[in-house]
C-alpha cells in the first residue's frame, strides 16, 4: 500500500465438482470497487485441483491510483473502499461431455491512503516595542486517513507576499491517530525598519493574510498492526489564516 497504488493479494477458493483432477494453466479475474469493474487480467501461475476439492488460488493484483480509484481519493467521502474480486476458468477432460466453468470470489476491504494536511492555522502577536513586532505561527497538521499517521520529517517554507519569512526542518517522530491532529508554533520576530511598511501595517492592523507554504513531509502509515512506508509528498498551497493581537492593541 502507497500513495501511487493498492497491491491486493486476494485468495480466490475454487471448487472442482467432477470426478477428475485437473491442472488450471491460467484464470482469468476482473475487480469491481465499490460496484465499479476497474480492472481485469489472466493469472499464468498453474494450478492443481483434485476431484471434488477446493483450492485457495492466490491472485496479487496491483490497482494504481491513476485509475479510476483517483476519483474515490479525490472527491469520496468514503475512507474504506470495498472490492471484489472474481475469476474464472474454462477446462476439458476427455471423460466429460462439455467443458467445465470452475469460479470463485474474494471480497474486502482496504482504505484510501491521504497524505497529512499541513497548514498555517493563524498568527498571534505576543508583544511589540518601538523597534520590533514578535509573533507566532501556528502550524496545523492533520491526519485525514482511518488509520494512524506518524510524521517523520517535515521541510517548510512559508512566504507572504512572495517573501519568505521562514523556513525550516522538523525531524522529531509525532504520531497522530486517525481523524486527528496537532500543532507546532513557529516564534518570530520583526524588524519595523526590515520587515518593510506594507508588512508592519498587515501585523499592526490586518484581520487575515495570505501566505504560501511549500516544502515536503515524510511519514509512515499504520493499518492492520503492519507498517507501510516511510512515503514522501511534497506541500504546494495558498490559504488564508487569521492573525490575532492582545488586547492591549485597542484593535
Amino acid at each position: 500500500m502507497s500513495l501511487d497504488r493498492i497491491e491486493l493479494l486476494a485468495e480466490v477458493e475454487i471448487y472442482n465438482p467432477s470426478d477428475y483432477a485437473f491442472s488450471l494453466p491460467s484464470l482469468s479475474w476482473q475487480l469491481s470497487i465499490e460496484n465499479r469493474e476497474l480492472l481485469s487480467g489472466e493469472h499464468q501461475r498453474p494450478i492443481e485441483i483434485e476431484a471434488q476439492q477446493k483450492v485457495l488460488a492466490e491472485l496479487p493484483v496491483q490497482v494504481p491510483f491513476d485509475t479510476d480509484l483517483s476519483v474515490f481519493r479525490d472527491s469520496s467521502t468514503e475512507n474504506e473502499l470495498q472490492y471484489r474480486l472474481t475469476s474464472q476458468a474454462v477446462v476439458g477432460h476427455p471423460k466429460l461431455p462439455t467443458e467445465l466453468r470452475l469460479s470463485g470470489e474474494d471480497t474486502g476491504s482496504f482504505p484510501l491512503v491521504r497524505p497529512p494536511e499541513i497548514r498555517v492555522d493563524k498568527l498571534t502577536i505576543r508583544s511589540f516595542s518601538s523597534s520590533h513586532i514578535d509573533f507566532e505561527l501556528s502550524v496545523l497538521v492533520r491526519n485525514p486517513n482511518i488509520f494512524s499517521l506518524e510524521l517523520e520529517e517535515l521541510e517548510y517554507r512559508i512566504a507572504v507576499d512572495e517573501t519568505n519569512w521562514i523556513s525550516g526542518k522538523k525531524n522529531e517522530q509525532w504520531l497522530l491517530s486517525p481523524k486527528q491532529h496537532g500543532s507546532f508554533t513557529l516564534p518570530m520576530r520583526f524588524s519595523f525598519r526590515e520587515a518593510g511598511r506594507q508588512t508592519v501595517d498587515l501585523l499592526m492592523g490586518g484581520k487575515e493574510f495570505v501566505y504560501q507554504l511549500q516544502g515536503s513531509s515524510g511519514f509512515q502509515i499504520h493499518w492492520r498492526e503492519k507498517s507501510f512506508g516511510p512515503f514522501h509528498v511534497g506541500i504546494n498551497i495558498e490559504e488564508e489564516a487569521m492573525i490575532i493581537r492582545p488586547d492591549f492593541f485597542g484593535l
